[in-house]
């Protein structure tokens, strides 16, 4: 027969065990109601979820690194702050970009450089999401007195000299400030040192033709490609050509060159504009990105990569080079066309400076028309 000292203690955890499981469920149900969990852990309802494409076009690169892996980093920040939002950041040509327009293809947002999208691919700014920039540098982005994109970093053009073919040539590079006459005297010195020679004469100018032309440059102007092969003595070109080519000799390779900044104008510009057909509910998340763009931070991170800040940023932020701190200084206040109006112009310009260069007087006055339009806007 079983002690009450053994029953006793049965009985009550039978007990227990039975209570539990007639009041835990109502406790449970009035737990579950009050969302006790969610209030606590769970971030607040946003307005929308998803994912939120940013097409970055590719017109020119950082002295190194990618522009499109520093906007993914920037827009992480905006994805750690609101649950279930996500932006896909997507580099590409201008042809690639193209074709997926023709495909019916849309992005939310559109980072591109100066000349290749119209004000109607683009929705203007309610009012300026920020103020960090100068008006003149807003007006890039401006149409018929409305704001479509902003500015957020540029580049500079670069003059460089493959010395190493002047010297096995036989020419003497020209002293003095390397400017226009310094450009057209070298090319000249250049050019006659061919002459004398047995070998197979190479083209002394090569690359930017609109930017030669707008120098004031005559005579042939050879693809960049000439020049970045070993072919051409002189390139005018992108800063990032010449740190494609400072890698290189760092890896034992390429050839000798000395490289400068040219004047103080660019059109080596990157915007960042909302697209026609966003979303009204992705449209904060895309402000908030484009308001970050512009933070000190990320400006110094554009910075950490040899492209020129829009803002004022600590030149400590750039990397040790003589060749940025350069660009740096000849960017203080550019001058810059209007993206807009680069875009109708663009292929006329070709066109009319491969006729300047050939020496056509009249096309000359009509491109330099053209290139003070550029920069007025009137």
């Amino acid at each position: 027969m079983m002690r009450a000292r053994e029953w006793v203690p049965r009985l009550i955890a039978t007990a227990l065990i039975a209570a539990y499981l007639l009041f835990m469920p109502a406790y449970l149900n009035d737990a579950l109601k009050e969302r006790t969990y969610d209030e606590k852990f769970s971030p607040a309802e946003e307005p929308y979820t998803g994912i939120i494409s940013v097409w970055h076009i590719v017109g020119f690169k950082p002295y190194s690194g990618s522009m499109s892996t520093a906007l993914a980093a920037i827009a992480k920040g905006i994805e750690r702050r609101h649950h279930g939002v996500f932006f896909d950041v997507i580099a590409m040509d201008e042809t690639e970009y193209t074709e997926r327009l023709a495909r019916g293809e849309s992005p939310d947002l559109l980072s591109f450089p100066l000349g290749v999208c119209y004000p109607d691919q683009l929705s203007t700014f309610d009012e300026l999401p920020v103020e960090c920039i100068s008006k003149d540098m807003a007006a890039v982005g401006e149409w018929d007195g409305k704001i479509y994109a902003l500015p957020y970093a540029m580049s500079a053009h670069a003059l460089i000299v493959n010395t190493g073919l002047f010297q096995e040539r036989g020419a003497m590079l020209p002293e003095g400030t390397r400017n226009a006459a310094w450009i057209l005297q070298a090319a000249e010195t250049f050019a006659a040192a061919q002459k004398s020679g047995k070998q197979k004469q190479l083209p002394a100018l090569s690359g930017n033709a609109v930017l030669a032309a707008a120098l004031g440059l005559t005579g042939e102007v050879a693809e960049y490609d000439a020049f970045r092969s070993g072919k051409a003595a002189i390139a005018i070109a992108d800063l990032r050509s010449a740190g494609d080519l400072e890698a290189l000799q760092s890896a034992g390779k390429g050839f000798a060159f000395e490289a400068s900044i040219l004047s103080g104008d660019t059109s080596l510009v990157q915007m960042i504009g909302l697209s026609h057909g966003i979303d009204q509910k992705k449209r904060a998340y895309a402000i908030e990105l484009i308001e970050r763009i512009f933070s000190e931070t990320a400006q110094k991170q554009f910075a950490q990569l040899g492209l020129i800040s829009v803002t004022e940023v600590d030149p400590k932020a750039l990397p040790e080079s003589a060749l940025l701190a350069s660009a740096a200084e000849h960017l203080r206040e550019p001058k810059i066309p209007n993206a807009f109006l680069l875009q109708r112009y663009r292929d006329a310009l070709e066109e009319t400076a491969r006729r300047v260069l050939a020496g056509d007087a009249e096309a000359k006055k009509d491109f330099e028309a053209r290139l003070k339009e550029l920069v007025s806007g009137t």
